[in-house]
């Protein structure tokens, strides 16, 4: 069960981080301290095109890069189904593919509800059954583990991950404005080859039929809000705000965890 729910939370920490971070560079914006994590971005500068939406696949590549580009920070929420099970997971999450500091509450249906904190890449999980009971599991990433993380992050690497989606993104529709939760944005059905993602998708991806569809929101400033898409019998929504805003994440007190073997 550990070793399962360790796998899931790897994977949590790097979808956020991909897709956010896919088609830009993050930018810190000074070292963190011990135990903390803060980020500012600048005050992000209005596209002049973004209201009138961008016509083809580089005007959209080349927005999202820029709206991405200083980025530090973000609060994340989605939620998945499937075959009628549904797994919900929010939380803040600072834009860092090399060293990313999250805190996320998952819950997993009949499975289990899950709190997590990964921190100077110390994962801290809460809620397995049978581990810790009542207290954070703390699993330092090394051995296997640091062999895992490693992969995801490779594979969240903005300079990567850009080349990738670049390859990757076949065709891009401007569907046109929408209101979401009470805000403007720009709505695109984007079209991706799946054998150009590669190593980019999850373990078990096989499969897949060669092109997904993704519906993406953008805001003002060209910064992805909203992602939506659908495969087999899993839907996914994810949304992301706050961008920039300081996010503050510290490891649970020394009484309140538990040291758990990676291996």
């Amino acid at each position: 069960m550990l070793k399962r729910t360790r796998r899931f939370a790897i994977a949590t920490v790097v979808l956020p981080v991909a897709f956010v971070a896919a088609c830009g560079t993050a930018t810190q914006t000074e070292a963190p301290a011990a135990n903390q994590t803060t980020a500012v971005s600048p005050a992000p500068q209005t596209s002049t095109t973004a209201a009138q939406g961008h016509a083809d696949k580089d005007a959209f590549i080349t927005a999202i890069k820029a709206g991405s580009d200083q980025m530090t920070s973000a609060h994340i929420e989605m939620v998945m189904d499937s075959k009628g099970e549904k797994i919900t997971m929010s939380g803040d999450t600072t834009i860092d593919p090399k060293s990313p500091a999250m805190q996320m509450s998952m819950d997993m249906g009949s499975a289990m509800k899950l709190d997590m904190i990964l921190l100077d890449k110390v994962l801290y999980l809460k809620g397995v059954p049978g581990v810790a009971e009542g207290k954070w599991a703390k699993m330092a990433v090394t051995g296997e583990m640091a062999k895992e993380f490693e992969k995801s992050l490779e594979q969240a690497d903005p300079s990567k991950m850009a080349e990738t989606y670049e390859k990757a993104i076949k065709d891009v529709k401007f569907v046109g404005p929408e209101t979401v939760d009470g805000e403007s944005l720009q709505r695109y059905e984007v079209t991706m080859d799946t054998k150009a993602l590669g190593d980019s998708l999850p373990d078990g991806a096989a499969g897949l039929p060669d092109t997904l569809t993704y519906d993406m929101w953008l805001d003002a400033q060209d910064r992805i809000r909203q992602v939506v898409y659908s495969v087999s019998d899993v839907k996914a929504e994810m949304k992301m705000s706050k961008y920039g805003e300081p996010v503050d994440i510290k490891a649970p007190k020394a009484a309140d965890v538990v040291e758990v073997p990676t291996s």
